[in-house]
């Protein structure tokens, strides 16, 4: 995931987390682009008038970031309805 900042994060869990598709396997390309599951906690307009949203990845799988983070500010554009 890239954040608003242009900061990568990358995750790692169990594959049936991230790959509903069954694309996530041993022999797979990697990086993959995934979609998970996030809370959003606040969401705002940035100075360009682009949205900008504040999401938890520890809600609702508990899923944090290989450094450990939860929270990340990212563009509203990047966001899709939950399935």
């Amino acid at each position: 995931m890239t954040d608003i900042h242009g900061r990568r994060w990358s995750f790692f869990d169990k594959p049936s987390i991230f790959d509903d598709a069954g694309r996530l396997t041993p022999d797979a390309p990697y990086p993959q682009e995934v979609a998970m599951a996030c809370e959003v906690l606040t969401a705002g307009t940035g100075p360009g008038g682009e949205e900008i949203v504040l999401i938890s990845t520890r809600t609702p799988w508990d899923i944090a970031s290989v450094e450990g983070q939860t929270e990340f500010q990212v563009s509203g554009e990047q966001l899709v309805p939950a399935r």
